[in-house]
């Protein structure tokens, strides 16, 4: 009996030591199931490729339409820089909300079947400028050029109706000043007669004067030499008063005409105002290209690989195992 657990012993020494693997064990199978392995890997790859090229292929066109467009111009500012009828960010903010669920409403009001419902606005604004870019995609190049032009009507309609709004404002004021320039201009005229007519009584008191100096008789009596110097005097005292009057009326003329330039002036920045007014400035119409197809096949061929490799590893292992259990089945049914 001890010799028979000794042997007993003896064989379950060598059997856990037939169990213990090492590193070198693993790399010996490795190498011994390389070509399995390479051609399993490679075998995965094939595959990849295969179904990406097929999807590839089948992969639809898509095309991306875009337009360039810019802010409307108000007017010019004192500095020469221009002053837009509305900011870059707000136009995008209008596009991406409002006027998409408006052109939205009226492709499915349009009855028009090769109009599809998606729709997503992309808008983009250039770095330290006013250009704005509008682009969408679709399958189809004509079905994008469709949206964006409902998309240029609907832009161009509510900037049409400010810049109308805008207008007015500039009508009205235009008016006011018209008015008041109309006004100040009957006062100019009506000053101008004034002085023409002091102008002219002063010219006949001066002639009054003269004619008493020239008809002055000094046989008359002292009664008639009085009434003649005081006759002289009050032509005298009237010269004064016109003279005065129509220094006056000079000056109520300059001040009125610093006025009516003034005004004409605004009048005409107004009118010049008003022609500059621009509604929103398509810098390139709708513009088509198509798009390359997302080609992500190496991406798929080395993913497939690493998986090929992976398993290739593990059912080599398995081979392996499944070899060593047979082999050491077989000598138990040996002994």
């Amino acid at each position: 009996m001890d010799k028979d657990q000794q042997t007993q012993t003896k064989n379950r020494e060598v059997e856990y030591y037939d169990d213990e693997i090492e590193l070198m064990d693993y790399l010996l199978v490795i190498w011994k199931w390389k070509y399995v392995i390479i051609a399993g890997t490679l075998a995965f790859v094939f595959v990849a490729a295969i179904i990406s090229i097929i999807t590839l292929k089948q992969q639809p066109t898509m095309y991306r339409t875009s337009i360039i467009l810019t802010p409307g111009i108000l007017k010019i500012d004192e500095k020469g820089d221009k002053v837009f009828i509305d900011t870059p960010e707000n136009i995008k903010a209008l596009i991406e909300n409002d006027l998409k669920y408006k052109v939205l409403g009226q492709i499915k009001n349009s009855n028009n079947s090769k109009l599809s419902t998606a729709l997503d606005f992309q808008v983009d604004i250039q770095k330290g400028s006013d250009i704005i870019t509008v682009s969408l995609e679709s399958a189809s190049a004509d079905e994008s050029t469709a949206k964006l032009n409902y998309l240029i009507k609907n832009l161009l309609s509510v900037y049409a109706n400010n810049i109308i709004y805008i207008k007015k404002n500039i009508d009205h004021s235009i008016l006011v000043k018209k008015d008041e320039f109309d006004e100040l201009s009957f006062k100019k005229e009506c000053i101008k007669n004034k002085i023409k007519k002091y102008e002219k009584e002063l010219s006949d008191i001066e002639s009054g004067i003269k004619l008493l100096k020239d008809n002055k008789d000094l046989s008359q009596n002292k009664e008639y030499m009085l009434s003649k110097l005081s006759l002289e005097n009050d032509y005298r005292k009237t010269f004064q008063i016109y003279f005065k009057e129509i220094e006056n009326a000079k000056i109520n003329l300059f001040e009125i005409q610093g006025k009516t330039d003034r005004l004409s002036k605004e009048i005409e920045k107004l009118e010049k105002e008003k022609q500059n007014i621009q509604t929103i400035q398509i810098i390139q119409p709708p513009i088509t290209t198509e798009l390359p197809k997302s080609n992500k096949t190496m991406r798929n061929l080395a993913l497939s690989a690493v998986a090929g490799l992976f398993l290739m590893l593990f059912f080599s292992f398995f081979l392996e195992n499944l070899k060593n259990y047979k082999r050491r089945t077989d000598r138990g049914y040996a002994k």
